[in-house]
This record gives structure tokens, C-alpha cells and sequence, in this order.
């Protein structure tokens, strides 16, 4: 009895025959195993069909060539090599659907979630599907360091204000520039904001930085300017949201 291998090609296996060998009889052993009526091993062969047809397109130099492959053995091997290429086609396009499957029905789990569960809107969280409960999520790593650099501003003299005003950041602030976008005008919005406001915005984000209470409320105050209630939005529940 034949044994099944765990993992079963879309195509077929077939030896190539002894003959005269071209580029074109090769093409045809290749796709012969090919399921028509699987549309991935269909596309992927469609793929592999176009990539060779370029590849036909491109004249070699002839003092280039210093063998033709014509022994049956090589010409099997290279049969063998176009149809796992077509596999691993074939793979990579029914893992994209997948992907694309998962991230939709991932999206389901939280709208059901959000639109049936009683759970805190403030708080931001994931679902662990085999224990059947929602954990508080892991803060990004990022965002601590966004609040240390406002709240570093803090304790910072009016020229050094001046300076992030002018986007001459600290050394050890630029990889944070590079690594998040968006985050260098958001730094000098909140140096702006220091410069203007003096103690009153001082205290006001040590006010918010201190209490989650105070925080939920400023990062919805309409009153105050965009680049504070993102701050705000930092501290809520201790940044996770």
C-alpha cells in the first residue's frame, strides 16, 4: 500500500520522458500535473508560465553557454524544481487570503466585544480566545518614551524650549524622530504650548500626568489645543489607551 506524505503537492508528480529536450517541451511537462480547477495552483501557474516567458525573451550570449541540459535525470530535476515553484506559489497566495481572512474576523471578535461586553471604554485590551477573557494590553513601548520627553520638557529652561521649538532636539531624541511618525511636531507643539502657557501649562500636565481622572477629561476638553489632549490620551489609564 502506498503510504501518503504529509504534505500533498497540488501537482502532480510526472517524469519527464527521454527525448529532446527544449525549453518549451519542459513548460509542458511542468504544467501538465497542474489542477485547473484550483484557481491558486491555476494562478501560480499562470505566475510560473510568465516568469519563464520573460525569461525565454532574454538572449543569452552564446560564448556564455558552456553546456546544454539534455541527460533525463537533469531534465526530471528541473521539472521537479518548476512545480515546487509552483507550490510555494500556490502557498503563498492561499496564506494572503488567509491572512486577509483573519484579520477581518479578528476585527468581528472586537466589534462584538465593544457592541455586547460591558468593558470600560477607556481601557484598551486584547482578546485571549482560549481562555475566553480580555487582558489589559501590553503597553507600546514607545509611547512611555514619548510621555518621559514631554515631561522632561518639564524641568527645561526657556532656551531650551526654544530649541525643540526650533526642532534642535536633544541627541538622544532623535532616533525616537525617526523611529515614530509624526512625533517631532508633536514635540514641538508641546514645547510651544510650555512657552505660551508658562506655569499654568506646566502644572496643568503635571496635573494630568498624575491623576487618569484628570486626564480622561482633558483628552476629550474641546478647549484645549489638539497636540495637550494627545498627551492626555498618554496618561488615561495609564497610557494604554
Amino acid at each position: 500500500m502506498k503510504r501518503e506524505t504529509a504534505v500533498q503537492s497540488p501537482v502532480e508528480a510526472k517524469k519527464a520522458p527521454t527525448g529532446p529536450a527544449t525549453p518549451e517541451r519542459v513548460l509542458k511537462l511542468i504544467l501538465e500535473g497542474v489542477d485547473r480547477e484550483d484557481k491558486f495552483v491555476r494562478a501560480a501557474a499562470a505566475c510560473f508560465r510568465e516568469e519563464h516567458e520573460e525569461a525565454m525573451r532574454t538572449e543569452i550570449p552564446e560564448d556564455r553557454v558552456v553546456h546544454r541540459i539534455s541527460a533525463p535525470e537533469v531534465l526530471e530535476a528541473v521539472v521537479a524544481h518548476g512545480r515546487a515553484k509552483i507550490d510555494l506559489e500556490t502557498l503563498r497566495r492561499q496564506t494572503k487570503l488567509a491572512e486577509q481572512k483573519l484579520k477581518l474576523v479578528s476585527a468581528a471578535v472586537m466589534h462584538a466585544v465593544n457592541a455586547f461586553e460591558d468593558v470600560d471604554a477607556d481601557v484598551q485590551f486584547e482578546v485571549d480566545a482560549h481562555r475566553l477573557v480580555l487582558t489589559r494590553a501590553a503597553e507600546d513601548e514607545s509611547l512611555a518614551v514619548v510621555r518621559e520627553k514631554v515631561m522632561a520638557m518639564l524641568d527645561m529652561d526657556a532656551p531650551a524650549l526654544a530649541a525643540i521649538s526650533g526642532r534642535d532636539f536633544p541627541p538622544d531624541w532623535k532616533p525616537l524622530m525617526q523611529e515614530e511618525d509624526g512625533m517631532a511636531e508633536f514635540l514641538v507643539d508641546m514645547a510651544d504650548f510650555f512657552k505660551e502657557n508658562g506655569a499654568e501649562g506646566r502644572a496643568l500636565a503635571r496635573r494630568i500626568s498624575r491623576n487618569p481622572a484628570i486626564a480622561a477629561s482633558s483628552r476629550g476638553d474641546d478647549r484645549l489645543p489638539k497636540p495637550v489632549r494627545f498627551f492626555a490620551r498618554l496618561f488615561c489609564n495609564n497610557g494604554r489607551h
